[in-house]
Parts: C-alpha cells; structure tokens; sequence
C-alpha cells in the first residue's frame, strides 16, 4: 500500500511534492495484538517530482535503519554512515557493522569525489585494530601500517616462490585469472570445512602462487569464483588482489605456503 502527496506544478499538472510512503502487512508469522495493522516500510520525499531522501525503516520498531539523500537523480549529501557530492562519496563513512560469528566488525572508510582516499580502519571487540589500509585516490599506497610494496614483498617472501614467480607477482601485467583446483578435501558431511584453491595465471602463464579459501558446507552448489575486481592491466598484481580483498572486508594471511582469503576478524588474525 502506498499513500503519496501532490500539488499542482507551474504547468498544472500533479506533482510529487512531500513524503510517499510504503506500507506493508506484518508478517504472518510474528502477528500480535498490536502488530496487526500495516507498518510503514519505506519513506520517499520529494519536491517538485525531484527526489530528495529515501529512508527504510525497521518494522518492528519504526526507526531508521538506512537513509540517503538525492539531488537531481544523484545521491547527495548526508547518508547512512556518510556523505555524497553530486553522486559521489566523500569523507569519512563508518560502514554498518558486519558480525564475524558473534563478534562485531566495526569498519571506517574515507573518500574523495569517489575515489577511496585516507585510511581505512577495521575494529573488532573492545575497540581492537585488526586491520588498516591507506589510499591515495583510489591506490592502495599502505597496509597495516607500511608501504604496499614493502608489505607484499614480505608476504610474497614467505611464500617459498622461485625467482621467477616472485619477481613476476610484483610487475604490473595485461591479464591475471584465478584458475579453480580440485579440492583436498574428502568432506562429505554437511557442515565439515572445505578447501577452494586456485592458481594464479599471469599474462596466461601458471605461476607457483596457489590462494585459498575455508568454506563450512562442502553442499555450496555454486563452483568456486573469485575474480580480481580491482585489477586494470598495468596494476600491480597482488596489490590488486589485495585491494579486492580490502574492498569486501577480507585480507590474505600465509598458511603452510598458501595464501588464504579470510574475513577480517579477531578469529581469523590469530597467528
């Protein structure tokens, strides 16, 4: 159900002017005594045909759980965690949390006209720092406090590469794939840990650098995927990677010569 407001433009014509609201039946299931009217689901607000805010709210208790502002068809100023400019994020956002099993991932981003820029700062429980990054218009310039390129080096050090591969990792290249592996492992209960691995391929040559991923149900029906979504040819290739990481709250830790995609997370960081 939907209730809007109007009033008539220069033309005479109606236009959305105020707020238009969405509401909706309770669910079924959670019906009470006093949840048995529609609830107010979302909130529009426009001037002149112009949107200008949306806001979705709890059903259950009627308060914001996100909200973000419009101008001329854009996303502009404040939001839900932050700000826009003519479509485009600016300055400091503090993302909503996500939870890692029971522990609460706080996570703090900057940016300028869009392009990640300034530091980025996971905290996980009693305010701990797991993780940070630094961007320079949208170049990761450090990693938990050093250079990128010295923070790579030293994970790529570790991973016991021949000359070859460990020079070649750090060039910049035109194409790099993720090329799924047959597991390891022999789960077939639902709920046991399963393994995804690939190899990496630069330029269409295999390289010795295998990455990996833990996933709880070896019953997922969808094949292993990852693609590098931050790599443009001429990027570095594993600040790339990393980047892609970043950007969905992950990180890449060493383990037994592999490098493995894992959640950001108290859990997860322990040596």
């Amino acid at each position: 159900m939907t209730t809007s407001t109007y009033r008539r433009g220069w033309n005479g014509k109606p236009q959305l002017n105020g707020v238009r609201q969405y509401w909706r039946l309770p669910n079924p299931d959670a019906i009470t005594e006093k949840a048995t009217s529609p609830v107010l689901v979302v909130e529009k607000h426009y001037v002149d045909n112009d949107l200008r805010r949306v806001t979705f709210l709890d059903v259950e208790t009627g308060e914001t759980v996100y909200s973000k502002g419009y101008l001329n068809g854009l996303p502009h100023g404040k939001s839900t965690g932050g700000a826009y400019h003519n479509g485009k994020r600016v300055g400091i956002w503090h993302e909503i949390p996500y939870y890692a099993g029971t522990e609460e991932i706080s996570v703090q981003k900057s940016y300028r006209d869009g392009y990640l820029h300034g530091e980025w700062i996971w905290k996980g429980a009693g305010g701990r720092t797991l993780q940070t990054a630094k961007y320079d218009d949208g170049r990761l310039i450090e990693w938990n406090g050093l250079p990128t390129k010295q923070a790579i080096e030293l994970l790529l050090r570790k991973c016991e590469l021949d000359d070859a591969d460990f020079s070649r990792l750090q060039r910049p290249a035109a194409c790099v794939e993720l090329i799924s592996q047959p597991s390891l492992d022999n789960s077939t209960k639902r709920g046991q840990p399963r393994t995804n691995r690939w190899q990496l391929h630069v330029d269409g040559q295999r390289t010795n650098l295998t990455l990996a991923e833990r996933v709880l149900d070896p019953f997922d029906f969808f094949p292993p995927h990852r693609n590098i979504t931050n790599f443009l040819p001429g990027d570095p290739i594993i600040e790339s990677l990393l980047a892609t990481c970043l950007n969905s709250n992950e990180t890449l830790v060493l383990r037994e010569h592999t490098l493995y995609f894992v959640e950001i997370s108290s859990a997860e960081l322990i040596p």
